[in-house]
């Protein structure tokens, strides 16, 4: 994907009820070497959401970080 592509997402969060549309900018994509079929990691950077999934999502991120102290 070309950088700055306009890209809608959506993630399924814990304590959603449906699934999170998310909107956002491609801010990097990389080839990750030697797989087969080809898989890029995609950097996004997001430009708009709802406060709920905002929430939902550092509520989603501090759990995960917590759980890898």
């Amino acid at each position: 994907m070309a950088e700055m592509t306009l890209v809608g997402i959506g993630i399924d969060l814990p304590g959603q009820d449906s699934v999170a549309e998310i909107r956002g900018a491609v801010v990097r994509c990389d080839k990750v070497p030697d797989l087969n079929p080809a898989t890029y990691e995609i950097g996004i950077f997001f430009t708009d959401m709802a406060d709920s999934t905002r929430k939902a999502l550092h509520e989603f991120v501090e759990t995960q970080l917590n759980a890898q102290a």
